[in-house]
C-alpha cells in the first residue's frame, strides 16, 4: 500500500469515528425510575425532559419528544437544563436574547 493510499484509509477511518461518536451522542434516550413516597397516595408520572442542546429529535418539530412524551402519558412535564444553547441558531428556533423564556 503506497503512503497516500494510507493516508486516505487512516482519514476515512477518522472520519467514520467521528460521526459514529455524533450520532451515538445525539440520539434520543428514555429512562425510566420508580420513587415511592408516602406524600403521593395516587401516584405522579413526570416527564423530565432535559439537555436537547439544539437539536432536533424527529424532525424540527420535534416530533420524536413529543411522541415518546404522548406514550408517557405524564401529569407533569419538566424541562431541565441546556434546552437552548446560545450558540445554535436556527430560523425553527429564536435566539437566547430575543423575546421572553420561561
Amino acid at each position: 500500500m503506497t503512503k497516500k493510499a494510507k493516508k486516505r484509509l487512516i482519514v476515512i477511518i477518522v472520519l467514520l469515528i467521528l460521526v459514529l461518536l455524533s450520532a451515538w451522542g445525539f440520539t434520543m434516550r428514555t429512562v425510566h425510575y420508580s420513587v415511592k413516597s408516602p406524600k403521593l397516595r395516587n401516584g405522579m408520572r413526570i416527564v423530565f425532559i432535559s439537555d436537547l442542546h439544539n437539536c432536533f429529535y424527529g424532525g424540527t418539530d420535534q416530533s420524536g419528544i413529543i411522541d415518546e412524551v404522548h406514550k408517557a402519558d405524564p401529569d407533569i412535564v419538566i424541562f431541565g437544563g441546556d434546552v437552548i444553547d446560545a450558540w445554535g441558531r436556527h430560523k425553527a428556533r429564536p435566539h437566547p436574547h430575543e423575546g421572553t423564556f420561561c
